[in-house]
C-alpha cells in the first residue's frame, strides 16, 4: 500500500448543503498544508447534509470528493456487510 498519501476531511453540519465555496475552502486548506508541511499529495473529502445539485461532478477535481453523511453511512454499511459475508466463507 501507498502510505505516502494524505487525506483532508472537511466536516460540515448535517443540515449544511455543500456548495462550491465549501470545495474551494477545502482546496485552500490543502494548499496551506502542502506549503507548510512540504507534502505533495493530499486528497479531499467534504462531507455535509446535501451536495448542491448545481455542482456538476465532471467539474470536480479527481482528488476531491463531495459526499453526504447518508452516502458515507450507506457505503460503510455495504462494506461491513460484504466483509462479514467474506469472513463467514
Amino acid at each position: 500500500q501507498d502510505y505516502s498519501k494524505y487525506l483532508l476531511v472537511e466536516f460540515k453540519r448535517p443540515s449544511h448543503t455543500i456548495k462550491r465555496d465549501d470545495e474551494n475552502q477545502a482546496e485552500k486548506y490543502r494548499d496551506d498544508l502542502i506549503s507548510e508541511l512540504g507534502i505533495s499529495d493530499i486528497d479531499i473529502i467534504v462531507i455535509g447534509g446535501k451536495v448542491d445539485k448545481k455542482i456538476d461532478s465532471r467539474n470536480i477535481a479527481n482528488n476531491t470528493k463531495l459526499i453526504t453523511f447518508n452516502a458515507v453511512i450507506s457505503e460503510s454499511r455495504y462494506q461491513i456487510e460484504w466483509l462479514l459475508k467474506e469472513l463467514m466463507k
